[in-house]
């Protein structure tokens, strides 16, 4: 992946912006920092997430799509 490649969703509605992308601009380590931030205030919280976090999120966000919660209909 090019250094440009970054995730980015913005939630219009609450200012709220969810990034995705490696630790530097250039990467030189083997991670990457997921971000959750207010797009005017700046204010919000970054994980930093090695291989093996990233394949545990991967692992529940793909049982959540495809099982979704209990009791709510798909």
């Amino acid at each position: 992946m090019k250094a440009a490649d970054m995730f980015e969703d913005r939630d219009g509605a609450a200012n709220g912006v969810l990034r995705v992308g490696p630790r530097h601009t250039r990467p030189v380590t083997d991670d990457l920092v997921l971000s959750v931030r207010h797009r005017t205030t700046g204010d919000g919280r970054s994980f930093l997430l090695d291989k093996d976090k990233a394949v545990q999120l991967r692992d529940w966000l793909s049982r959540w799509l495809d099982e979704g919660w209990d009791g709510v209909r798909r």
